[in-house]
């Protein structure tokens, strides 16, 4: 929907501004240096670089004088035609061309070059990554005269952009990122449009509430600190004891726990130790170990840890069993593997929350990112004939074909929350209430299928799974299933059970009435 959106929104803008575009185009061709379009790499979607289009304004060998990225007040680097052009914000025009070819959208993040986008700390990057750059946002809003707050601060201007700018935009993009939604999108809509005339307006400040919020006079040097230390923009300290206090916040939440099954993994449990620290709702983190090595048993955290040790029986086993040592009848439980790590700690209670607020959801399926932030696209369809042959053809994996895109999701808004059939077991929400009855992991499943089971197990009682964009995982996917022909046959076995299970391969609009035979 957001898509078609962009694409007549763009169209819309082309068709009523084309007389301009003609108008300004002979303009600029015979003024300035005589270029009438400015391309710019931006980052994207992805941690990608794309090339924004706007109408030439300034030197075209700006980014090498002066100032570089960073734009001031009455900047000798501007064209006369240009001081107009960037003060009514027509420039930004020629980006619905980016619109159209899927790089940017209407609302999010402003791209930023990858020069400035390096001023981010790496863990917000990560995050802004997930979502397309917008047209227009709350970082525009807010900063929609940047060039003056720069001018005026009477400090190193690149010094007060890093310490004072780039800390507050970062805080104002996580936050859209968190709490983006239609009605959000729309008061950002009406808000861009009423600052183009009335551009001193403070409208922005009673229409975003809960946006955060900065000294007016933009000179508290103590701004600088306060940004840096929320937890989505500092860097995590080596030491996960120095990131929380030893008296962890009080809820009114449900209860989290974090299961895990440990196998010869142990290099993996103290980045996943540290992703977690920040998470002041965190009951007990459970290692079931199936490696019995020492390494697991002397992990240190600032939530209590239980590592149960057993035989290797299958990750779903491990699961299971992890589940007996949960002290609350209520609870809800991220079950993940150990090579996992959480980039977004803030987004945790939220989820929970989401969990606690609607019954009738069983899963929620966070955002997979890989070791380079970009998506993994783990939430699929449940399998068919055709989606289990092309998942084995690299080239149709590559340039996946309509029926293939339509399995991944591929077509669907990513910064949405949608119903899928099923999503993958490296890192799930589960309502704990629901284990070991009606719910549990089939332990007959000794590697792979388990969490499509589970999720079939799930739509069999009436239940929801949900893709849940705003809690943000990094996978250190290994695909042993691709590259390892032992793996290989482990995961056609379970494949076959799974068949076997259900009586062929169910499909969405079937997976209410699923009827497994499989007996042991």
């Amino acid at each position: 929907m957001r898509r078609v959106l962009d694409v007549a929104f763009a169209m819309i803008v082309i068709l009523l501004f084309l007389p301009l575009w003609i108008i300004l185009a002979i303009i600029l061709r015979l003024t300035g240096e005589g270029k009438i379009f400015y391309f710019q790499p931006r980052i994207g979607f992805g941690g990608r670089t794309f090339r924004i289009v706007k109408f030439a304004t300034m030197l075209e060998d700006s980014p090498n004088l002066g100032t570089g990225d960073i734009t001031l007040k009455n900047d000798p680097r501007v064209l006369p035609m240009g001081r107009f052009l960037r003060k009514t914000k027509i420039n930004e025009i020629p980006q619905v061309i980016n619109l159209i070819k899927g790089e940017m959208t209407l609302f999010g993040p402003r791209p930023l070059t990858p020069k400035n986008f390096s001023f981010y700390p790496e863990h917000v990057q990560r995050v802004i990554a997930t979502v397309r750059p917008g047209l227009t946002g709350v970082g525009s809003i807010v900063f929609r005269d940047e060039e003056t707050i720069i001018s005026k601060s009477g400090s190193d201007y690149l010094e007060f952009f890093k310490n004072q700018v780039v800390p507050y935009k970062a805080e104002l993009e996580l936050w859209y990122i968190r709490n983006q939604n239609w009605l959000l999108d729309m008061k950002i809509f009406a808000i861009t449009v009423w600052t183009l005339f009335f551009h001193e307006s403070m409208l922005y400040k009673k229409l975003l509430k809960g946006m955060p919020v900065h000294d007016d006079d933009w000179q508290a040097k103590d701004d600088a600190d306060k940004f840096q230390s929320h937890p989505l923009v500092s860097d995590h300290p080596t030491n996960p004891q120095q990131r929380i206090s030893s008296n962890r916040v009080s809820s009114t939440l449900l209860p989290l726990y974090v299961v895990t099954v440990n196998y010869k993994s142990d290099h993996y449990l103290k980045s996943l130790i540290q992703s977690l620290s920040p998470v002041d709702i965190i009951e007990k983190l459970i290692i079931v170990d199936h490696s019995e090595s020492e390494g697991s048993t002397n992990v240190s955290a600032p939530f209590p840890v239980d590592v149960v040790v057993q035989r290797n029986r299958g990750y779903g086993a491990g699961i299971n069993r992890g589940f007996t040592h949960i002290d609350h009848t209520d609870a809800v439980v991220l079950v993940c593997n150990p090579d996992i790590e959480l980039m977004t700690p803030e987004t945790v209670s939220d989820a929970v929350r989401y969990i606690q607020d609607n019954p009738r959801v069983a899963c929620l399926l966070p955002c997979l990112v890989n070791f380079q932030s970009q998506p993994i696209f783990s939430c699929r369809r449940f399998y068919s004939l055709k989606t289990i042959v092309v998942s084995r053809i690299g080239h149709m994996r590559e340039n996946p074909t309509k029926f293939r895109r339509d399995h991944f999701y591929l077509d669907q808004n990513m910064d949405d929350i949608f119903e899928v059939d099923w999503g993958s077991g490296s890192a799930m929400f589960l309502r704990g209430s629901l284990f070991p009855h009606p719910l549990s992991f089939d332990e007959r499943f000794f590697l792979y299928f388990e969490d499509v089971d589970l999720c079939t197990q799930i739509h069999k009682q009436g239940l929801s799974v949900l893709h849940y964009p705003n809690v943000v995982i990094k996978h250190h996917e290994q695909r042993r299933s691709v590259r390892d022909i032992s793996h290989l046959a482990l995961h056609s076995s379970s494949m076959f059970k799974y068949i076997l299970k259900y009586r062929g391969l169910p499909q969405g609009a079937d997976n209410k009435n699923i009827s497994p035979t499989l007996t042991d």
